[in-house]
């Protein structure tokens, strides 16, 4: 059996052969936009649906914790446990493989806290500068179906452009706490 990097590539080879407007192909809204993610998104999404992927999104986030805005805690394998224990039924999270080294680059979560959905990402830093972290956050705000927000520091000029207009607006700008606070367009008209 051919592994997954393998599988992907020949995935997106057969999409791009069958459906030259992937517009076309369907009127099903969902099967389009599930194509144009084989066909566009720069990475391979992996579900975090095991502990063994909860801890490998813990050492990606351990990467760029400096910059958060909120929980800046070292990586530990037993809190990273007890955290996918105590959030996996809130959580929706996945790991960004790339598609030719299969090396996991990323992740992005949305988790529940006092009746919202927020949502965290981060990137490798061998990877940053490439506009993963704005797609894998796209990526998770258009997946769930939920309102999602988040805050990044003022200070933080990455993480406050991944917030783009497309997806995100920006609610509150908080000086004094050095944070901005966005929430996304879903149901909006």
């Amino acid at each position: 059996m051919k592994n997954e990097a393998e599988i992907w590539a020949k995935l997106r080879e057969v999409a791009k052969r069958m459906f030259i407007n992937p517009f076309e192909a369907s009127e099903d809204a969902e099967f389009r936009k599930a194509l144009l993610w084989v066909l566009d998104f720069p990475l391979v999404p992996v579900k975090v649906d095991t502990v063994e992927r909860a801890i490998l999104m813990g050492r990606i986030r351990d990467t760029g914790r400096d910059s958060f805005s909120n929980d800046h805690t070292p990586f530990d394998e037993a809190r990273q446990r007890k955290f996918w224990q105590d959030n996996k039924d809130t959580m929706t999270a996945y790991l960004f493989r790339h598609p030719e080294s299969w090396e996991a680059v990323a992740y992005s979560a949305t988790l529940l806290r006092d009746g919202k959905y927020y949502t965290s990402n981060a990137v490798l830093p061998a990877w940053r500068g490439r506009g993963y972290g704005k797609a894998v956050l796209h990526f998770i705000v258009n997946i769930v179906e939920h309102d999602c927000w988040a805050t990044a520091l003022l200070t933080n000029k990455a993480a406050r452009r991944e917030h783009n207009i497309v997806d995100w607006e920006q609610v509150v700008v908080d000086e004094i706490g050095g944070l901005v606070h966005f929430h996304t367009w879903r149901g909006r008209k």
